[in-house]
């Protein structure tokens, strides 16, 4: 037997010093495919992209390479690439869907690898996924119906003035069996499924319903929403925004919509169409993960956004090269009319920077973690919201 630092998920053990994230990989010694709890993903990524590399050095994962549109997430959180963090007994990671536990004296048999191949074939790698995704498919959907999704909510604060502007609503699902996952655990499997956008009309329900209980105990500031790829392909979109601001009684400028680079992309055209329409009826449309998708100037310009938030991949590293990039967004934001956001804002030092910047809010731990609605109301910067009503 060997052992060492190993990710692990139930009974399978992944040496850490080196693994790569593909579904449907071998183990190289014994050929055997890991029955992992993958969610099922289209035919391309199943047999040609990986989805992040990492590996274990010096006491800490690194972040290799990652797939734009995925992440490595520690705790809940996205990894920058090239970046590297210690881990402490029983984090959680999870990338590619794939949702395992940090054990630093794990075992595993003699000749096990972590290195791992693709999958030969769509077929292949379907059979590693297919009863845990049917089983997680039938769970997922059962979810609204059963409450077992929760919102969390995150400070998004103005930087000059400290004071809080809105929150951004974060969903989770309380699993009857895993216990409380991350979204990056179950929304690829909702994207896929379609049941994405019963998700996000329980979303919008929820964070307005509670948007309008807080303004009811004084605490009156915007409350920001994500909404998917396929959520900004539905006819119906704005008619479903609409619904939900009447029936909680909130103000449309009191909702922002947050969509990322890629989302917009799929279908510019229709996204351009759809956004344009939101914001005619005078909700906010903010730009998610600036930065690390492929838009181009040309396209931005085009769309009709309120806000640009800046991917945080650049808040977290603030070298030279970083901030020239963060000055050259805030400006672009600012010259196409736009607020700009900065996202991962975790030092004091951050919040200096960033402000002499001219960036215009941040998010991020230093401000606060996701937290549920009653511990978020308590906290000191709901209470001088408060004390003092001028955010939203």
């Amino acid at each position: 037997m060997a052992s060492g630092p190993a990710l692990v998920h139930g009974d399978l053990v992944f040496p850490i010093h080196r693994l790569v994230s593909t579904v449907g990989r071998r183990n190289l010694a014994d050929n055997i495919v890991p029955a992992v709890d993958l969610t099922l993903l289209d035919r391309d990524r199943v047999v040609s992209r990986r989805h992040a590399e990492i590996e274990w050095r010096d006491g800490a994962l690194r972040l290799i390479d990652v797939e734009a549109r995925n992440g490595v997430f520690v705790n809940g959180e996205r990894m920058a690439p090239g970046s590297a963090r210690p881990l402490n007994e029983r984090d959680a990671i999870s990338f590619g869907g794939v949702a395992l536990t940090f054990v630093g004296g794990a075992a595993w048999p003699d000749g096990l690898v972590a290195e791992w191949n693709e999958a030969g074939s769509f077929e292949e790698a379907h059979d590693v996924t297919v009863a845990a995704g049917a089983t997680m498919r039938g769970q997922l959907s059962e979810s609204v119906a059963r409450g077992e999704l929760v919102l969390h909510y995150q400070p998004k604060v103005h930087l000059a003035s400290g004071a809080l502007e809105a929150v951004e609503c974060l969903v989770r699902w309380k699993h009857p069996a895993r216990g409380m996952l991350y979204p990056d655990a179950f929304l690829s499997l909702a994207e896929t499924t379609g049941y994405i956008t019963t998700i996000t009309g329980w979303v919008l329900a929820a964070a307005l319903a509670q948007c309008a209980t807080w303004r009811g105990s004084r605490l009156d500031i915007a409350t920001a929403v994500n909404i998917s790829t396929r959520d900004l392909e539905d006819p119906r979109l704005v008619e479903r925004v609409q619904r939900a601001l009447a029936d909680a009684g909130v103000a449309p400028g009191k909702l922002i919509i947050e969509i990322t680079e890629t989302g917009v992309m799929a279908d510019t055209a229709r996204a351009i169409e759809h956004l344009a329409a939101l914001k005619a009826t005078g909700v906010r449309i903010s730009i998610d993960d600036f930065g690390i998708g492929q838009s181009s100037l040309a396209y931005l310009r085009q769309l009709p956004a309120d806000e640009l938030k800046i991917d945080k991949s650049f808040s977290m590293s603030l070298d030279a090269h970083s901030r020239a990039i963060l000055r050259s967004a805030v400006d672009m934001g600012h010259a196409l009319g736009m607020r700009v956001i900065a996202e991962g804002v975790e030092t004091a030092d951050a919040v200096d920077v960033l402000n002499d910047l001219g960036c215009d809010v941040g998010q991020g731990y230093y401000f606060g973690r996701p937290q549920a609605a009653d511990v978020f109301f308590t906290s000191p910067l709901a209470r001088a919201a408060i004390a003092s009503p001028t955010a939203g």
